[in-house]
């Protein structure tokens, strides 16, 4: 760990109801850049802040701090069972969060009114999660409705 980055993702957390938090994030952010606490830190600052737009940003880019670690394709359109099959028993836990992750991108595009990036997102999910373990089903269900709703 960059010395320093968890003091400055405490010092953030001690001051989020200020509003002070965003710039020991970004302090922390360009020190550790690949740091999964830093992104999934600004993440939750900005989901909570409403500014959904950097929230997607900051979980794009964990996103890609993990892919290669696991070695999944650039495009999670190309991730495939045999992806999850084939990982080693001792990347399951990073498996795991990248599905997680890319379920967090699905719902912030569902919630900026990308309907079919995550429609797309949650439908891939579905299909590699046939047990719904990631509970991408339901937010499957509910992208498709509102879909419905706004043609309607």
């Amino acid at each position: 760990d960059v010395a320093g980055v968890n003091e400055l993702i405490a010092t953030a957390a001690a001051n989020y109801a200020t509003g002070e938090a965003e710039l020991p994030l970004l302090k922390a952010y360009f020190l550790a850049p690949q740091s999964l606490n830093v992104l999934v830190a600004l993440n939750r600052f900005y989901y909570y802040q409403h500014r959904l737009a950097e929230a997607l940003q900051a979980t794009q880019k964990a996103l890609a701090v993990i892919r290669p670690l696991i070695g999944f394709p650039e495009d999670w359109r190309d991730v495939q069972q045999s992806h999850i099959r084939d990982a080693p028993p001792v990347s399951l836990t990073q498996v795991r969060l990248y599905l997680l992750t890319l379920k967090s991108v699905g719902f912030l595009n569902m919630h900026l009114h990308h309907l079919d990036v995550s429609q797309g997102i949650f439908e891939k999910l579905v299909e590699l999660d046939s047990q719904d373990q990631i509970g991408a089903r339901g937010l499957l269900e509910l992208v498709v409705q509102r879909k419905t709703e706004v043609a309607g």
